[in-house]
């Protein structure tokens, strides 16, 4: 489904239906510490969690000519869940 949303023309809001393999992921939703550097017990860097948000929202932003992308999901999943089903809207310069 789409339609015009904030009040300018090339604004569509899209329904996505998707499913995904969760064996990879630290659940869903993108995380606050996402895209800052974090540091394990060690005292050595280590990478934040990846989200399965995290990754649609920069694989959507390449074709949405690189606009930021903020997903709303009717569902989420937690670490290492699989999902088939699930429904996101998303604003997109399409």
């Amino acid at each position: 489904d789409q339609y015009t949303a904030c009040g300018e023309e090339h604004i569509k809001r899209f329904r996505l239906k998707i499913q995904y393999d969760g064996s990879r992921f630290s659940g869903f939703q993108r995380q606050a510490f996402q895209g800052k550097l974090l540091v394990g017990s060690n005292g050595k860097p280590m990478p934040a969690p990846r989200t399965v948000q995290e990754c649609l929202e920069k694989a959507l932003e390449k074709v949405s000519r690189h606009r930021p992308i903020n997903l709303l999901v009717a569902g989420r999943t937690d670490k290492g869940v699989h999902a088939s089903g699930n429904v996101i809207t998303c604003d997109m310069d399409w």
